[in-house]
């Protein structure tokens, strides 16, 4: 009877864990690392998500992110940044999918404003990759390229700065 139980429990477990595996949009996260920002533009359930965040900005965001690096995985969302073609630092956007509850956020910078488009109204509430874009965006990305004065580079047990 014990082992019956048992059985029950390990199979439950399972069970839930494959159901977590099988969400909506877990089968977007094989373009990771790659280019393919087209397939996910295409994808039925991407469109009606940007469709009801954006509306008539769908444009606008896929020309800000005509130039691209591969496709991200950040604190397990699947994010999308770039710029618009020769406009580095005047049309940028980034884009993060988060695939456990199926939530699409953007934002759009452009020609110095930013545009959150997103289904809460809390920016505490943002996913991580979106608060970090905005944060490099309004720093002119010099966070990213000069290091802080309280940052101590170890290479080889041996300070470099």
């Amino acid at each position: 009877m014990k082992n019956i139980i048992l059985l029950i429990l390990m199979l439950s477990i399972l069970v839930s864990a494959n159901d977590i595996e099988n969400n909506e949009l877990n089968y977007l996260k094989k373009y990771v690392g790659t280019y393919a920002i087209n397939y996910i533009f295409s994808d039925k359930i991407i469109k009606k998500e940007l469709h009801l965040l954006l509306k008539d900005k769908i444009k606008l965001l896929k020309e800000n992110l005509s130039v691209i690096p591969p496709i991200d995985m950040i604190d397990g969302d699947i994010v999308i940044s770039g710029i618009a073609p020769h406009q580095g630092g005047i049309n940028m956007a980034i884009m993060d999918i988060n695939t456990k509850r199926s939530v699409v956020t953007v934002a759009i910078y452009s020609e110095g404003n930013i545009f959150i488009y997103s289904k809460t109204n809390h920016y505490d509430y943002l996913p991580r990759s979106i608060k970090t874009q905005i944060v490099l965006w309004n720093t002119d990305f010099k966070v990213m390229y000069t290091i802080p004065k309280n940052v101590q580079m170890i290479i080889n047990h041996k300070k470099i700065n």
